[in-house]
């Protein structure tokens, strides 16, 4: 009771700080800081009572969520605009998942998150303008870079698998058949 009854004292704080103080143009678009704290609430469970990594994940994604709508607010950008952010979220939630899940990361959760972690701020440069080419004219001049970035992931996958932190393989064939 204690965590909850912080995490809901500090979402509203929050939320009626910037009303107070005039930092917020819009007070009613701060609502995503119910979701920040949904997710706070909901990972906090997730890790205290021992509930599934899906758990983790789910609490993580949410609070991350929020968090990036409401530094949306302050900084001026479109949710348009920020869309390839919650990208990296998604990575950021899957590796938590796979810390919650196994105590360490694998290949499994490894790659796919850092997929969607780089791919969030690949298509971010795009998106907040940082580069002087459109998406249209990168891909039609660098679509070769798509063969190279796979060919890292598999090998990056490949190198994990067989580093001495990963889970011993199980043998194949008849040997453990009577």
């Amino acid at each position: 009771m204690l965590f909850v009854g912080a995490v809901l004292l500090l979402v509203a704080g929050t939320w009626l700080l910037p009303v107070t103080a005039g930092g917020a143009a819009r007070p009613g678009r701060l609502w995503p800081l119910l979701l920040v704290g949904a997710g706070a609430i909901w990972l906090y469970l997730a890790l205290s009572r021992r509930f599934t990594s899906g758990a983790v994940f789910g609490g993580t994604m949410l609070g991350l969520s929020g968090l990036l709508l409401v530094l949306s607010e302050f900084l001026g950008w479109r949710t348009g605009q920020i869309w390839p952010l919650f990208m990296v979220a998604l990575g950021l939630a899957l590796m938590a998942k796979g810390l919650s899940r196994s105590g360490s990361l694998g290949a499994s959760y490894l790659v796919p998150a850092l997929c969607f972690i780089g791919l969030g701020f690949f298509f971010s440069a795009f998106s907040f303008d940082a580069t002087p080419l459109s998406f249209k004219d990168f891909m039609r001049a660098y679509w070769p870079l798509s063969f190279l970035v796979g060919g890292a992931g598999l090998f990056g996958a490949w190198a994990l698998g067989r580093s001495p932190y990963a889970p011993p393989r199980r043998k194949r064939g008849r040997e453990g058949k009577a």
